[in-house]
This record gives C-alpha cells, structure tokens and sequence, in this order.
C-alpha cells in the first residue's frame, strides 16, 4: 500500500504551452524529492526512494505540496495509489488465521450474494502471508472471485477503515444529512458491511454515519489519524 502518489495540476497546456510549465514541474519535484520520493518518468506519477518509509513519508510529501503558497492557484490533485494483484490468491500464507465466527462469516457471504461484491479486499505481508481480509479470501477461494489483494509491510500496522456520510437514524430508517464523507477505523469484532449504519465519535460529539466504502490504511502517521467506530447499530438487524 502507499506505493505511488500521482499529481494533477489545474494548468491550461494548449493555452499557456508545455515550456512555460516545466520550471514549476522541475520546481515541483524539487520539493517532492526532500521528501522522499522521485519522478518515475510516467505521466503525473512519482514512486518511494525508501520503500520501508513510504507510509510516512506519503503524508508528508501531501502535507508540504498543501501548504506550497505558489501551488495553490494550479489547485492540485494528489492521489495515493495501491499496487493491486500483488501475488496470486492461491500463493497466500493463511495458515496463521483462525476462522471467523459462523455469525461474521454469514453475514459476509449473504452480502456477497446478494450484492456480487466481496465487502472488501485481502491484505499481505512482504512474505506473502496474510495479514486481513481473510472473509474475503475465503469468499474469494469458494465463488472463485476476482479480489484485490494489496501489499502492507510486516512491521507497519494496518486498521480496517469505514468511510460514509453523517444520517439521522431511528432504528428503522435513515435520512442523509449531507453527502460528505469522513472516515473512521472500524475494529469491532461485528462485521461490516456497506449500508451499515454505525455509531462514531465526532469532534460534535456522538453520531450515526451510512457505511459508502470499506477499505484500509497502513503506517504510524496513516492508523492514529482516524477515531474509532464505536458500535455497529445494524450488526444483528
């Protein structure tokens, strides 16, 4: 994970030419390179000269490129980036697991079947042993499902994170309260599914948020950014 960052700049090319761009690319990279990280030589996409830092030095390289007064009028995009299909499912190291409980495990594959989406992906290690995701490998093993399958270092720690939009909620029914999206770790031993409505912690005090996307994040800086999910309010609806 954290393996590439990409940058968009909001620059008219046909209108201004790629000449008068360079000296603020080169600008750019300048900036990106004290930081630790490189041109690849492709299109807007830059890779780790330290591997091992990555997921720290990820952030601060956004961080810096934020807070550079003479970027902001070329409103910069900076997406991180996963390598996807790091090893194949069938060469995964799954015997450190212990299996789920028939609960979480009936909750995943009935989502699965209903929606034809495994809830999210598997992650590995450097060694190719299995780190999270193991409902969805063993989905994945048994309907013979593609599933993204990402990297994360053994000596990083990985948290399950939930994003969705704040709702109101009865018990019953649910309305938005916007569409922005936030994120929170989810560690409960329930399982999550998207749509579940969950109680969080804000800096407001306690709400409900409507599940949109489940996925992870690894490193220091990237697990004690976010608050925890506090309890699942649809885990046994």
């Amino acid at each position: 994970m954290n393996e590439t960052l990409s940058i968009y700049l909001d620059f008219d090319i046909q209108k201004r030419g790629i000449e008068s761009m360079e000296p603020m690319l080169l600008k750019m990279d300048e900036i990106i390179k004290k930081y630790g990280w490189k041109y690849s030589g492709m299109m807007n996409l830059y890779l780790p000269m330290d591997e091992k830092e990555r997921d720290e030095t990820i952030y601060e390289v956004i961080k810096a490129l934020s807070n550079t007064e003479w970027l902001k009028p070329y409103k910069p995009c900076i997406m991180m980036g996963n390598w996807m299909g790091v090893t194949e499912l069938l060469k995964i190291d799954v015997s450190k697991m212990v299996a789920p409980s028939e609960q979480k495990m009936k909750r995943y594959e009935e989502f699965y079947l209903n929606t034809h989406t495994l809830t999210h992906g598997i992650i590995v290690d450097e060694n190719g042993e299995l780190r999270d995701g193991y409902t969805s490998y063993l989905l994945a093993m048994k309907y013979d499902v593609d599933v993204e399958i990402m990297e994360a270092w053994s000596f990083k720690p990985v948290k399950k994170v939930v994003r969705g939009n704040h709702v109101t909620w009865d018990g019953k029914v649910c309305e938005d309260k916007g569409d922005k999206q936030y994120c929170w770790i989810y560690n409960l031993r329930e399982a999550v599914v998207l749509g579940d409505i969950l109680t969080v912690r804000t800096k407001k005090g306690y709400d409900y948020i409507r599940v949109s996307k489940i996925g992870y994040v690894t490193g220091n800086t990237a697990c004690s950014r976010y608050r925890k999910v506090i309890r699942n309010e649809t885990a046994d609806l």
